[in-house]
């Protein structure tokens, strides 16, 4: 696929540490210069500097995008500080959409020492596979399968 048309879809996962919470961040899906997929993440409220008990020690997501396609994602490139792998290890399918489930290979994390609010990280990069024409990738909404969206 050339270029993909992607949208944001934004979803606030607040980090809940004994029933306080302690940050809050907003994840996207977007397109980068060079035509790949980029998950990334920012602060939106919080500590800024993580702590023993406000550390983000677990991630995972789904990146989710239309049948239709005849697509599939790979990831090429992944922050060390995060680590993230393929946790089910095959796309898979739910209705309409196909998906992939992305989580920290290694926990805890080894998280960056600072959050800037309101400054994108880059967590992961992705490349579609096979496929042809344009369609939208989005991070699945929480709940939308069973490993869900999830900052511990």
């Amino acid at each position: 696929m050339r270029k993909i048309i992607t949208t944001f879809l934004t979803i606030i996962a607040a980090v809940f540490i004994s029933n306080t919470m302690a940050q809050s961040f907003d994840i996207r899906i977007t397109e980068n210069d060079y035509g790949y997929l980029e998950v990334q993440m920012r602060e939106t409220s919080g500590t800024g500097t993580p702590t023993t008990s406000t550390i983000v020690n677990d991630i995972s997501f789904e990146i989710r995008w239309a049948t239709t396609l005849s697509t599939d994602v790979e990831i090429i490139c992944t922050s060390n500080d995060y680590n993230l792998a393929d946790a089910l290890g095959s796309k898979q399918s739910l209705g309409a959409y196909d998906f992939r489930v992305f989580q920290a290979a290694t926990t805890p994390l080894n998280p960056p020492e600072n959050w800037t609010q309101n400054i994108w990280m880059t967590l992961a990069t992705f490349k579609a596979t096979l496929g042809s024409g344009s369609g939208t990738f989005e991070i699945a909404p929480n709940g939308w399968v069973v490993q869900g969206l999830n900052w511990n």
